[in-house]
């Protein structure tokens, strides 16, 4: 019996499709025959002949003509289609890169509860791929949620949110749940490198800092602290198990535990993911009651400066200068970014060798530039920060901080000292600065200096100074510093 010629698109395309595999026994197979029909039926719009002729050509890696047939099958709401075009513009096969176009055809999908897709568009929105406006942490957060079904990488995606309390608040207890499943699923599968890349990345998720009672450290409550803050009181002590001299940071609750709990976990938070020589160590931590143990100093730069009379040379001034600023780079550039939000001299400590760590990350944020609530130090408070109208707080109010410190260095002079904190708000939002004439100051600052700072604390944020300038800058005084130190000392 000879089958009937088809006529209309979709029996041209199961006829097609019969050629082309020939699985039909009233078909004997026939390639040609079948690519012929189904690029008729294609043609005339039937969606799944675009999706099977698409899929053809994919396997033959003639990824343009596969590109072009998918984009037919998708513009009639094919999800896997939209699923398949999404990783042909994320990867660049047969068409140009477009992430933007990716994570359009990755939602559509996803809307058509794609689970593949789900994912996609998830990863995106966390990574801000494709977003002009960054990461979408609470897109990625509902995403997840919908892939959760389907795929274990989902798990890791909302472990990570919830470590770094990325569109959620942060839960430690369910970032590891989440992360124990996702592990679980995975541990059977022949996992590729995008896999095990997530599960690296999200592993320390999990925290792996000791976690001590509060009989394994010495410290005196009844002695003098080394410091204190609102929220917090430091004193030196001792890790008994490692007999190591330590310093021992205690959380007062006053009243309010839930605040109390916010800021420990997210000062532990942030000081994990930080390795630095120039950003202050943690060691362990204890939850009752709440201690964080750290690396001890020798003294803040605040005290060096102001309470110690011990003078200091230029070179060791801008050595200082330059450790700052790597220690605020190294936040800066960690993925996620960390805002400091409290820079200042007080923050920063010196070793015995008088070298430079950034400290004190209770009011850090891990994440996008934020809608500022006022935190920090008056003092060193960028003016946007010092408006009415719900600024964000980014980088660049860092760097404002950081060019205040910088002026502190120079100076040895309290920033406003002589100026009423409620005169300060105004007198900023004027282009008021800390007094600094380079002139003035000993030993003397070098004009190049001057202008750093001056262009680091500008009042517009797109005038200010980015960090990489300011280290440029830096570096390049100190090497010509270094070389005029040896001409003077082989003249």
């Amino acid at each position: 019996m000879i089958p009937t010629e088809a006529k209309a698109p979709r029996a041209k395309f199961q006829q097609g499709k019969d050629y082309y595999l020939g699985n039909n026994p009233w078909f004997k197979k026939n390639p040609t025959r079948g690519i012929q029909l189904l690029t008729e039926s294609a043609t005339e719009g039937y969606d799944e002949a675009q999706f099977l002729l698409a899929s053809i050509l994919h396997q033959q890696h003639q990824y343009a003509s596969a590109a072009a047939w998918y984009e037919k099958a998708a513009q009639q709401e094919h999800p896997e289609a939209q699923y398949i075009l999404g990783l042909f513009y994320e990867k660049g096969y047969g068409v140009a890169v477009n992430n933007q176009l990716a994570l359009n055809y990755y939602k559509k999908a996803a809307k058509q509860q794609h689970p593949d897709a789900q994912y996609k568009t998830a990863y995106f929105y966390e990574k801000g791929i494709g977003c002009k406006a960054g990461p979408d942490f609470m897109h990625a957060y509902r995403y997840y949620q919908d892939a959760c079904a389907h795929t274990p990488l989902a798990y890791l995606g909302l472990s990570i949110l919830y470590r770094d309390g990325l569109g959620v608040a942060r839960d430690w207890e369910l970032a590891s749940f989440y992360y124990d499943i996702a592990k679980e699923q995975l541990k059977d599968h022949n996992n590729g490198s995008e896999t095990v890349s997530r599960l690296k990345e999200a592993e320390p998720a999990l925290v792996t800092l000791p976690t001590i009672k509060v009989n394994e450290v010495y410290y005196n409550k009844n002695a003098a602290p080394d410091g204190e803050g609102s929220y917090s009181i430091v004193y030196s002590g001792i890790l008994k198990s490692q007999s190591k001299s330590v310093a021992v940071k205690l959380f007062k609750s006053d009243g309010n535990d839930y605040q109390c709990k916010e800021r420990f976990e997210n000062e532990i938070n942030i000081m994990v993911k930080l390795q630095s020589p120039h950003i202050i160590r943690i060691y362990a931590v204890c939850p009752q009651p709440r201690l964080i143990i750290m690396e001890r100093a020798a003294r803040s730069l605040f005290n060096a400066l102001y309470c110690t009379g011990i003078q200091m040379s230029w070179i060791q001034k801008l050595d200082l200068a330059l450790e700052i600023c790597y220690g605020l780079t190294h936040l800066h550039s960690h993925n996620p970014i960390i805002l400091h939000r409290d820079l200042k001299s007080a923050n920063v400590l010196l070793d015995e060798n008088n070298h430079a760590k950034i400290c004190d990350f209770g009011e850090s944020h891990l994440g996008d530039p934020i809608v500022h609530s006022r935190v920090g130090t008056i003092t060193h408070t960028a003016p946007e920060l010092l408006q009415k109208n719900n600024p964000l707080q980014s980088e660049a109010s860092d760097v404002y901080a950081f060019a205040v410190v910088l002026s502190e260095i120079a100076t040895e002079d309290q920033p406003f000292e002589n100026m009423a904190l409620s005169d300060i708000v105004p007198y900023v939002l004027r282009e008021g600065r800390p007094q600094f004439k380079p002139n003035s100051t000993i030993p003397k600052t070098p004009v190049a200096f001057y202008d750093l700072v001056v262009a680091a604390w500008r009042q517009k944020i797109e005038d200010r100074s980015p960090l990489k300038q300011i280290r440029s800058g830096l570096e390049h005084q100190k090497y010509v510093l270094t070389v005029l130190k040896k001409g003077s000392a082989t003249a």
